[in-house]
């Protein structure tokens, strides 16, 4: 009877030797399951660009033609969908994560020659943007009626034009999505070429990551 009774303690005893050991590793543990909680993309990289102060803080260096720029190193080539005026032409990437996109597109000196003809624009470099700016805006138009912003052309260098534009949209139904984009768009002439570089994302982000685009602009030769 002693024995049996002895055996009994004694597995009490351990489940309860199991418990206190299990409560214990687990307050071990607990700091670092709320200092580290399930990562999430969206918050992982929004955190770091807020951490350095809006701003990328490692870049990479691609090339497209015959031209070389910097990019954030987290964009990635953008294969889903188009939204250059010739997607043979360009290159587009995007950084999923943060809805941001970026594309560069070429234009030959005959093509901005042309369209400085037709729309009797005062230099190849102005037809090239105001080309571009457009077919931007003929894009919006019908975007559930979507208004839209546009600044005046502003001229970084002899070389390179910059404008922004701001897309109103309107919720029509409860469950569209009302998201305001901005766009970013500049020409910029390289040789005998023109290379047009354009930069969207939630106006919410974007008027603080301007200065990254022109950063990208000006890394463009």
């Amino acid at each position: 009877m002693k024995s049996v009774l002895l055996s009994i303690e004694l597995t009490i005893f351990c489940i309860f030797e199991n418990m206190i050991r299990t409560i214990f590793l687990f307050a071990l543990i607990l700091p670092l399951l709320v200092a580290c909680p399930i990562s999430n993309s969206s918050t992982k990289a929004a955190n770091e660009l807020y951490a350095n102060k809006m701003d990328f803080k490692k870049w990479k260096k691609l090339s497209f033609k015959s031209v070389s720029f910097v990019l954030p190193q987290k964009f990635e080539e953008e294969v889903s969908f188009d939204y250059t005026i010739n997607k043979y032409s360009s290159k587009q990437y995007s950084l999923q994560s943060l809805f941001l996109y970026f594309s560069v597109e070429i234009f030959s000196d005959t093509s901005a020659t042309y369209l400085q003809y037709v729309n009797n624009q005062k230099s190849n470099l102005h037809a090239v943007q105001k080309n571009y700016v457009n077919s931007i805006l003929v894009s919006l138009i019908g975007n559930y009626d979507a208004g839209y912003r546009i600044s005046e052309i502003k001229q970084l260098n002899k070389n390179c034009l910059s404008q922004v534009i701001i897309e109103n949209f309107n919720r029509q139904n409860k469950w569209d999505s009302d998201q305001t984009s901005t766009y970013f768009i500049a020409t910029k002439k390289i040789n005998k070429s023109f290379y047009v570089f354009q930069f969207v994302g939630k106006t919410e982000n974007m008027h603080f990551l301007q200065d990254d685009f022109f950063k990208i602009v000006n890394s463009a030769r």
